[in-house]
């Protein structure tokens, strides 16, 4: 939890056009939680929920605060069109992206002749694609840094958070697939409700308002 408190709390590559998506925001999801499960059902939450639940809170939008040279790699793609070997794969999802939000952009963007434009536009591209890519980079961040995490002997628990902190982004079809079907895990047997969880991380998503806009 402190790194991840760190990251999100001083990161420093959040786009600032949404709602707040830091530290506090996660807290505040988390805070919503507990008030909207209701009383006589938290106690009843197994501790591996629970902790998918406090996880859940702090890692759903960590791919929001992405490492900075992910989005030094955008910046530099739109304007001079050059990127290392290894953003190859990344541009092909930018430029399906582009084709479908902005297809008649060209890329670089004009720098040369309206550099204060360029700047300008390319700032909102970034934003709005890291708003589009967030939950592939928290997916690609729980991966790498909790995979060699133990919880207990609940084996598949980095699969089922990474599962639960997509889902604030998935429709109806993937919340009544099999994948969010409540089962028991490790040993002894507690219980995962996977969809239950989901629903809470949602409604406390949509509840949680960025201090600033609550004036």
């Amino acid at each position: 939890m402190p790194q991840i408190e760190k990251i999100l709390a001083v990161g420093g590559t959040a786009p600032l056009d949404f709602t707040l998506h830091d530290a506090g925001h996660s807290f505040r999801v988390a805070e919503r939680m507990s008030q909207i499960i209701p009383s006589d059902v938290l106690p009843e939450l197994s501790v591996y929920e629970l902790a998918l639940l406090l996880l859940s809170a702090y890692l759903h939008d960590i791919g929001m605060t992405p490492e900075r040279r992910a989005v030094e790699a955008v910046y530099q793609f739109l304007l001079t069109g050059d990127h290392e070997p290894t953003w190859i794969e990344e541009r092909k999802e930018f430029d399906k992206w582009m084709d479908e939000n902005h297809p008649d952009t060209e890329r670089p963007l004009n720098f040369q002749t309206d550099p204060k434009a360029s700047l300008l536009f390319a700032n909102e591209l970034v934003t709005y694609y890291a708003r589009h890519r967030h939950n592939d980079w928290s997916q690609d961040w729980i991966e790498q840094n909790l995979s060699g995490v133990t919880l207990g002997s609940y084996s598949g628990w980095v699969a089922d958070l990474v599962s639960l902190c997509r889902s604030h982004h998935e429709g109806y079809a993937e919340l009544i697939s099999d994948t969010f079907n409540p089962r028991y895990v490790g040993s002894p047997a507690a219980m995962v409700h996977l969809r239950y969880l989901a629903a809470a991380l949602r409604v406390a998503d949509v509840l949680e308002i960025d201090p600033e806009f609550s004036l």
